[in-house]
């Protein structure tokens, strides 16, 4: 009888400790340093990205001021590279998203806003 006894308050400590250790015994594995630096790296891949397309319209924009480019060229072009700068702005704002540190920065402007 007694033996049942200790088996069964073994059996509930034992379950008990498993619970309370079982956090530091099976952690989850943080993101490996690599991998943050890829991110960081895509990141300033896509703001590179985005500077250039900024850059390439601006350049476009003056030939056609100045009368470089026909009309039908200007705004066949325009359209394409105005597509491809959407792209870009939506792969930043959603790698941003995806991102603490910059839904951090975000929350703590438009507090500074306010």
């Amino acid at each position: 009888m007694m033996l049942a006894f200790f088996t069964v308050v073994g059996v509930i400590v034992l379950a008990f400790l498993v619970q309370i250790l079982w956090p530091w015994l099976n952690p989850v594995p943080d993101r490996d340093v690599n991998d943050q630096m890829g991110d960081f790296q895509e990141y300033q891949r896509l703001i590179q990205e985005r500077e250039v397309m900024l850059d390439n319209l601006k350049d476009l924009e003056l030939d056609f001021q100045m009368e470089k480019i026909a009309e039908a060229d200007y705004q066949a072009l325009k359209q394409k590279m105005t597509k491809q700068a959407g792209e870009i702005f939506t792969q930043i704002k959603n790698f941003e998203s995806k991102h603490s540190v910059f839904q951090s920065i975000e929350k703590d402007l438009r507090s500074l806003e306010a």
